[in-house]
């Protein structure tokens, strides 16, 4: 849990996050294909902050068993 911590404290982690966050907010929540535009009424969905939350939590999850906790130094 304590590396974990030290994971959440880390400024890459976080940049990604918002990164992927807004890429995702763009592309799939307010990207309308037919008319190649924008609909930016999607924020105002709470569906669309609940998939946000879900991902991003799976995602931050996922990268610290897969990326983060293999490379630490063994003591």
């Amino acid at each position: 849990m304590k590396n974990f911590k030290i994971y959440l404290k880390s400024k890459t982690t976080w940049v990604f996050h918002m990164i992927f966050s807004l890429g995702y907010f763009l592309l799939v929540q307010s990207y309308v294909y037919p008319t190649l535009s924008f609909d930016f009424s999607a924020a105002f969905e709470t569906k669309t902050w609940f998939e946000l939350l879900f991902i991003n939590s799976f995602l931050l999850v996922t990268q610290y068993y897969w990326f983060w906790r293999p490379n630490q130094k063994r003591k």
